[in-house]
């Protein structure tokens, strides 16, 4: 699944249930040839223990993908809070239940009637409100849905709940790159090592997974130093934040992503977060296909 497949056969061959995945197979190819495009690809935030700040990552990695003219889709999977639309500003009516409720009459125009949408061009799927509602939502749900987005966007991207459930890992599964989130403070680099063994017994291996740091400091005498966090979790970090709490608190305050106010620092670090991704400072011609 995390190769990109969406079917399987068992040995030994049954005819009846090998013709029935060709004709899946055709009928597939011939719905991506009609669409005109390839798939997307997920980008999933985790974070390794609460007040990481995985949201604003993902919120501010999702505005970076639109102005790039990516058509991109912010999934909130964080069953509990769903803070996405607050920290946006964004009151919506319909959320992933009603997705899961719906899926065998799913389709884009459903889809697009249930998904919210910020100013600066990005669709958010947000989390239920209601965790009566959250607690029906099961795996199967999530790889469908999931499948169902990748064909329909450029960059789909995953706020993660901090709980490594059956939930977070069918998105795991889609997802071309993981993005661990933590701190430099001893309780977190405790927890990224056990959630870095838990993904790797799970098959994720250091390819997929990668470390953001949030919140450095060049001279936070307690806290674990970028060398010592390299020894302890046997990997560098991929991207390194700093510590700028306050413009980030700021642009929860004005429900807008970091990235649009001003050059700030915080804001510089991400896009250049996203430009080591491939996602350029420039936004790429409208037209133009991957």
């Amino acid at each position: 699944m995390r190769l990109g497949g969406a079917d399987f056969l068992q040995q030994p061959l049954k005819r009846a249930e090998f013709n029935d995945a060709m004709t899946r197979l055709e009928q597939h190819v011939e719905r991506i040839h009609r669409q005109g495009r390839q798939f997307g690809r997920m980008y999933t935030f985790v974070g390794v223990k609460g007040g990481m700040g995985t949201t604003t990552a993902a919120i501010n990695f999702a505005a970076l993908c639109a102005r790039q003219n990516k058509s991109t889709v912010l999934v909130d999977l964080d069953m509990e809070s769903g803070d996405a639309a607050s920290y946006l500003g964004l009151r919506h009516q319909y959320s992933l239940a009603d997705v899961a409720e719906n899926l065998e009459q799913l389709d884009q125009a459903m889809l697009e009637g249930i998904l919210a949408r910020d100013p600066l061009g990005f669709s958010v799927l947000c989390a239920p409100g209601d965790p009566e509602r959250a607690r029906l939502i099961g795996e199967e749900h999530l790889r469908e849905i999931g499948s169902f987005l990748i064909q329909g966007f450029d960059a789909v991207v995953v706020d993660g709940s901090r709980a490594l459930d059956g939930l977070l890992l069918s998105c795991l599964e889609l997802s071309e790159s993981i993005f661990v989130v933590l701190t430099e403070e001893f309780p977190a680099v405790r927890n990224a090592q056990l959630y870095l063994s838990a993904l790797a017994r799970a098959g994720y291996g250091h390819e997929a997974v990668r470390l953001v740091v949030n919140r450095h400091e060049k001279r936070g005498s307690l806290h674990v130093s970028l060398e010592q966090l390299q020894q302890t979790l046997g990997a560098a970090p991929f991207w390194v934040l700093p510590n700028r709490y306050e413009e980030a608190m700021q642009a929860i305050h004005e429900a807008r992503p970091v990235v649009t106010r001003g050059n700030t620092e915080l804001g510089r670090s991400y896009r250049e977060f996203a430009k080591k991704l491939g996602f350029g400072a420039q936004p790429a011609p409208a037209l133009q296909k991957k």
